[in-house]
């Protein structure tokens, strides 16, 4: 075997674990592609983490992510809000929101014309929905042509 198969091989094999790593759940926590730790909770809720100062889009898209990936919903499937922007509770951090992928209990139905920013219990977008919102995260980037 050649040296640069050798090296060709060994950069795969570390490589690809890691890769792996980026992309699977750890334990009760998955990070998400654009940077947010989601944290399993019980009753099949879960709390998002974006980075500091990130914007309102972040907590939908991170959800939309986890609910796809760990979660196993379909694109359709809903997302809700079972606690707005407050104190983690896998965390320390003040600026976390829980989902659910089932419905809140007691909460106000929807608006006709909702809010996605405001994070009050039962307010909901779907995956896909909330797929979307990391079309917002994504950088500007200019081409001169």
């Amino acid at each position: 075997m050649g040296k640069i198969s050798k090296i060709i091989k060994s950069v795969c094999f570390a490589v690809v674990p890691l890769a792996a790593a980026c992309t699977q759940p750890q334990g009760n926590v998955l990070h998400t592609m654009h940077g947010a730790q989601v944290h399993r909770l019980e009753d099949a809720r879960f709390e998002v983490v974006p980075e500091i100062g990130a914007v309102r889009d972040a907590y939908w898209c991170a959800a939309g992510e986890y609910a796809r990936r760990a979660g196993g919903a379909d694109w359709g499937d809903r997302v809700y809000v079972a606690r707005g922007l407050g104190r983690g509770e896998a965390v320390d951090r003040k600026s976390t929101v829980v989902f659910s992928l089932a419905p809140v209990a007691g909460a106000e139905p929807q608006p006709w014309l909702m809010r996605v920013n405001r994070f009050r219990p039962g307010d909901y977008l779907t995956v896909q929905s909330a797929e979307r919102r990391c079309e917002n995260l994504r950088p500007f980037v200019w081409s001169a042509t």
